[in-house]
């Protein structure tokens, strides 16, 4: 694996935790008092499930360059 690819693998590391905090755990405290547990944890789930499509991309992103770079 080359110092490029570490680097990709780095800042989806980076982004993923970003986003699963700022973005699903800021945003469950944030909003759990206005409209309660329950709805709390479904729009957390929702932003969770965003998370994952992040992590799911990025991940196809990285090993397609991975791929490409081993052809050339």
């Amino acid at each position: 694996m080359s110092l490029a690819t570490s680097l990709r693998w780095l800042v989806l590391g980076f982004v993923v935790i970003f986003v699963g905090y700022f973005g699903v755990w800021q945003l469950y405290f944030a909003i759990v008092n206005f409209v309660g547990d329950l709805w709390a944890t479904i729009f957390a789930g929702i932003s969770a499930f965003g998370l994952v499509i992040i992590l799911i991309v990025g991940t196809i992103m990285i090993r397609t360059k991975e791929i490409l770079d081993e052809i050339e």
